[in-house]
C-alpha cells in the first residue's frame, strides 16, 4: 500500500520544479504570479476525480424568484465546480462564471504571504464565506512561523467571519487548518459566526524529510472533503498522530487566543 502522506508529500515537491522552470523564462514579477496560480491550478486539475473541474472565474448568485439580490464574487485563483449541478454561465478558454449550486471548493494563490496579502486572503473569504464552500489559500512563500502566528492572532479575534478552512505556505512548511464554520450568527454575537471547535497552527519545519508536507496535507485535505471522505473526526485524528514539538503545533481558542501547548492536541 501506498504511503499516502509521502505521496502528497512527492506531489507538493515537484511544484518546486515546475515553478523554477517558470522562473527561468518569466521575469516580470505580476506576470510569474500568474504562472504561480496556474502551477498549483493544473496541479490541482490532475489530482481531482470526475466530475469535479478546476477553472478560475467567478461566483454568482441571481435568483430572483427567492428574492435574493444579484451577486457575483471577487476573482477565485481557483474554483472547483460539479458541472451535474448546472454548467458554467459563462466559459471563455480557462475562465468560468458558476453559480452557487455548483460550487464545491474556491483558493486564493499567493506568492508571498506577507501581512497585505494575508490581509487579501482573510478579505477573499469574506467574500464568499456565506457560499458555506470549502475555501483555501496557498503561498509558495511567506513570513516566519512566529509572524504567522500573529496574524492568526488577529485576525481570528478582530474578523467576524473567521478564517478559510486552511491556509498552507510551501516553503516555509507550516500551515493553518480548522474544523467546520457554522456560519450562522453566535448567540454571544449577533456579528460574529459559532466558532470552530478546533483551530491548529503547524509548523513541519524545513528538515529535507519533512520537505512538502504542508502542501501535501493541503492537498490531501482539499481532495479527501471534496469527496466527502474526511469529517472533522478524521481531521482531530489526523493532528493528534502529528509528531511535533509543542512549539510547532499551536492550537487556538474559540476567541482567537492561543491555548497552552499541554492543550494543543485536544
Amino acid at each position: 500500500m501506498v504511503n499516502e502522506p509521502a505521496f502528497w508529500q512527492a506531489v507538493a515537491q515537484s511544484i518546486d520544479a515546475e515553478e523554477s522552470k517558470a522562473r527561468l523564462f518569466v521575469h516580470h514579477s505580476p506576470s510569474l504570479g500568474v504562472a504561480r496560480e496556474a502551477i498549483l491550478r493544473n496541479f490541482l486539475r490532475e489530482h481531482t476525480p470526475a466530475p469535479f473541474v478546476v477553472r478560475t472565474g467567478f461566483v454568482h448568485q441571481m435568483d430572483h424568484a427567492l428574492g435574493v439580490a444579484p451577486w457575483c464574487s471577487r476573482q477565485c485563483d481557483i474554483l472547483v465546480y460539479d458541472p451535474t449541478q448546472s454548467q458554467p454561465d459563462y466559459r471563455i478558454e480557462d475562465l468560468v462564471v458558476v453559480g452557487t449550486k455548483a460550487v464545491r471548493a474556491l483558493a486564493e494563490v499567493k506568492t508571498d504571504l506577507d501581512e497585505s496579502r494575508f490581509k487579501e486572503v482573510v478579505e477573499f473569504w469574506n467574500n464568499v464565506a456565506h457560499l458555506k464552500r470549502r475555501v483555501y489559500a496557498f503561498a509558495f512563500d511567506g513570513v516566519t512561523f512566529n509572524s504567522f502566528l500573529q496574524y492568526l492572532d488577529n485576525a481570528l479575534t478582530s474578523n467576524p467571519q473567521g478564517l478559510p478552512d486552511c491556509i498552507a505556505v510551501h516553503r516555509r512548511n507550516y500551515l493553518f487548518v480548522r474544523t467546520g464554520y457554522d456560519l450562522l450568527p453566535s448567540t454571544h454575537d449577533p456579528l460574529r459566526h459559532w466558532p470552530a471547535s478546533n483551530y491548529w497552527a503547524i509548523d513541519f519545519g524545513i528538515n529535507d524529510d519533512q520537505r512538502g508536507a504542508a502542501t501535501g496535507a493541503l492537498l490531501s485535505l482539499y481532495l479527501k472533503r471534496l469527496t466527502q471522505s474526511w469529517n472533522d473526526d478524521n481531521l482531530r485524528s489526523w493532528v493528534s498522530s502529528l509528531a511535533l514539538p509543542p512549539t510547532r503545533m499551536v492550537m487556538f481558542n474559540n476567541d482567537g487566543t492561543r491555548k497552552a501547548h499541554s492543550d494543543a492536541s485536544e
